[in-house]
């Protein structure tokens, strides 16, 4: 045996004593629980943000470090805590910030995403070619030509539209998920992976929506 088939035995080794298939702190990782299998450290950090959420005024804090630090599993440690521990009282949602797309449409995004069964949130998310949680569906009827009524029903599925502008604003979707949860938080990743100029433009823009009734986590580096 050579070194590659040593470290490569070894590393099968640690993910066989620690139960895992992959990375837990990839993006890919397909369970949250995982996670917190191997999360270790960060007690005062956690505590932190913990004690800022129990504040009746929204905020938006910057969770921040050097880029593969832990941010994003941060965050998703977080999120999964607040929802296992506060159930409905608490709406959480992730997404990762894509190039060319503002932080208001990122939030809309990420706040249809986690409303499957709200018909609008799932019809913005249908406008902007994006799939919804459940598949949109249309159905036409067809009377019978018989004296007994009859008719018959079909039913398909709607696909995604040609991504165009959403109809519905970031703040009236919210007005609808706080109808049915005490709070929403929202988590933008990877706003350190753009330029630093955009960044800043992009937070400058959406200072009204930072400063609103949603709870947001941004995650950047110093």
């Amino acid at each position: 045996m050579n070194i590659i088939d040593n470290l490569l035995r070894d590393g099968d080794n640690l993910y066989d004593q620690w139960n895992l298939t992959d990375i837990p702190f990839a993006e890919s990782a397909e369970k949250l629980d995982r996670l917190a299998q191997v999360f270790t450290g960060r007690e005062a950090e956690l505590s932190q943000v913990v004690n800022l959420l129990r504040s009746r005024d929204a905020k938006s804090i910057l969770v921040y470090g050097w880029i593969g630090i832990g941010k994003t599993a941060f965050v998703r440690l977080l999120l999964e805590g607040l929802k296992r521990s506060l159930g409905d009282r608490v709406l959480t949602a992730r997404i990762k910030l894509e190039a060319n797309t503002d932080l208001s449409t990122a939030a809309l995004i990420a706040l249809a995403r986690q409303m499957p069964n709200d018909e609008w949130a799932q019809y913005q998310l249908n406008c902007m070619g994006l799939r919804s949680s459940l598949p949109l569906r249309s159905r036409k009827t067809t009377a019978g030509a018989d004296m007994g009524f009859k008719a018959t029903v079909e039913e398909s599925t709607v696909a995604p539209e040609a991504p165009q502008f959403p109809t519905l604003s970031f703040e009236d979707l919210l007005d609808r998920a706080l109808q049915k949860h005490e709070r929403v938080i929202i988590a933008i990743d990877d706003l350190d992976k753009q330029d630093p100029a955009r960044a800043r433009q992009l937070l400058l823009n959406a200072q009204g929506l930072l400063k609103g009734r949603a709870w947001f986590l941004l995650t950047g580096h110093p």
